[in-house]
């Protein structure tokens, strides 16, 4: 077997599939490190101000969003996606401002992840993928060239992507392979709603009732399967997730050493 393939075999293995399932126990310094910072035991000011310059700017657009489409800003995936990603980084921001200013009094960091780091990992684990997916699908199957692409589409089906490959080169925060369910489970809340409107006689903005075209009720044969294909897209995305986040890793190793690495089990 190849040594990348044997590589990827011991670091699956390695990945606490059942104990790490729901959420895993690992040390919360992950959530408040920089990837490639040399000392596990200091948190970076930098990285306190690149998680509120992020915060800054999702919100800034998210409210701007809301102003701009109005009451049908919460009928789209896009649009719940983009606050997820609002949410998540604010609060990221504030743990992180929290989180250095007890490092500046006390010089020391935080020990095993609370129900604040818990809560930080499930907003990371529901926003990469449907992000990618908001990307992937609207320009893939609802732009079309002639178009125009405008600044709105560039910060919702673009910059959300953007962030979160970003954030996951820069971020020490773990992956887990498992963890789709969560993503999995927000785009089940998602279609439940999507469902209901329909039902309900709700519309979009051009007085149709499906809020996608691909996601019309009235013509099942396509919509069921591409729903069927999009669950099944949750645990392949979340598998390249994982493996880009191990190729990280990896390359950290490399370029500042094995003992200099923040990952306990590599």
């Amino acid at each position: 077997m190849p040594m990348a393939a044997t590589t990827q075999v011991q670091d699956l293995k390695q990945d606490h599939w059942l104990q790490d399932q729901v959420l895993p126990q690992p040390d919360c310094d992950f959530y408040i490190l920089v990837t490639w910072q040399h000392a596990r035991h200091e948190i970076s000011l930098w990285y306190v101000l690149y998680q509120w310059l992020w915060a800054i700017w999702h919100i800034f657009w998210c409210v701007a969003s809301i102003l701009h489409q109005g009451s049908y800003y919460g009928i789209y995936l896009t649009n719940w996606t983009y606050t997820m990603i609002a949410i998540r980084t604010l609060y990221t921001a504030v743990l992180m401002a929290y989180a250095h200013r007890n490092y500046v009094s006390t010089g020391c960091l935080p020990g095993r992840m609370g129900w604040s780091m818990k809560v930080l990992w499930i907003l990371q684990s529901i926003t990469n993928y449907p992000s990618l997916l908001v990307t992937a699908t609207f320009w893939a199957a609802l732009w079309s060239p002639g178009m125009p692409i405008g600044v709105w589409n560039i910060i919702l089906h673009v910059c959300n992507s953007v962030y979160v490959w970003v954030d996951m080169l820069v971020s020490a925060a773990p992956v887990r392979i498992l963890h789709f369910t969560w993503p999995l489970m927000y785009l089940l809340a998602y279609l439940i709603f999507a469902v209901v409107y329909f039902c309900t006689g709700g519309t979009n903005p051009w007085g149709g009732h499906a809020i996608y075209p691909i996601l019309d009720f009235n013509h099942l044969s396509f919509t069921v399967p591409l729903v069927i294909c999009l669950g099944v897209a949750a645990p392949l995305m979340q598998m390249v997730v994982w493996i880009l986040h191990r190729r990280r890793v990896c390359l950290r190793r490399k370029v500042l050493g094995r003992r200099e690495s923040l990952v306990p089990w590599i």
